[in-house]
């Protein structure tokens, strides 16, 4: 079985396959065959012939680590890089779409596997949702960036760094005076996840960001002009 998965995975001596390499593989992985766990994990890790699902290729991971793997217990540890790399690829590229939906993937894997480690969503969840959050907005879904950002916050209440994109999805969603209170409610409190920057800093780079993206707001400029104001 994984032999014809490879065969249709490579395209040797018949039409390049990956549909049947996904069925081949899942079948060997069905009997317990840590190899085949392995392949068909690299399929959706990569997106051959399949929509790219970290989620997927974590649990096939997972299930081959838990057999005794050790090759897939290394790839275990090195997906969370890889996923976030491919996130941060697919946004440079202008595919915020995909980047979003990556995201939400990875963020629910994430999630459960907190959960079921710690028995309930913590602060790797909420990590995780303020990259959702950051990641929808580009995609120009407000809402969804403000949900996810008010939910990582009641996460980790402490982090003020999911805070930044709380702010940010208020603007875009023209709730001003919200957004404006916040933007203004920690001015130089620095973000010690964030290399300890202050907080204005941090703002200041993610306008840049989104007027590369052209996302623009008039708040934008009244709080950089206010903030200047009051620089020595």
């Amino acid at each position: 079985m994984i032999n014809l998965g490879n065969i249709y995975k490579s395209g040797e001596e018949v039409p390049q396959d990956y549909g049947q390499a996904q069925s081949w593989f899942g079948k060997a992985a069905d009997r317990g065959n840590t190899l085949a766990m392995r392949d068909l994990a690299l399929l959706f890790e990569q997106g051959l012939g399949v929509r790219q699902d970290f989620t997927k290729a974590r649990e096939s991971y997972e299930k081959a680590a838990a057999a005794g793997d050790a090759e897939a217990a290394r790839a275990l540890v090195a997906l969370e890089g890889r996923a976030t790399r491919a996130i941060a690829a697919a946004h440079t590229q202008g595919r915020d779409a995909d980047a979003l939906r990556m995201e939400e993937d990875w963020a629910r894997s994430i999630e459960a596997d907190e959960t079921k480690k710690a028995g309930k969503p913590g602060p790797l969840t909420a990590g995780e949702l303020g990259n959702v959050s950051w990641y929808a907005l580009f995609a120009h879904e407000f809402q969804h960036a403000l949900d996810a950002a008010e939910r990582a916050h009641s996460l980790d209440p402490a982090k003020l760094s999911l805070e930044t994109n709380h702010a940010h999805a208020l603007m875009f969603l023209d709730r001003t005076e919200e957004a404006r209170a916040l933007y203004f409610s920690h001015e130089d409190d620095p973000i010690p996840e964030g290399a300890n920057k202050p907080w204005r800093e941090v703002i200041a780079n993610d306008f840049a960001e989104f007027r590369k993206a052209g996302l623009v707001n008039s708040l934008m400029e009244e709080v950089e002009t206010a903030w200047a104001a009051k620089s020595p």
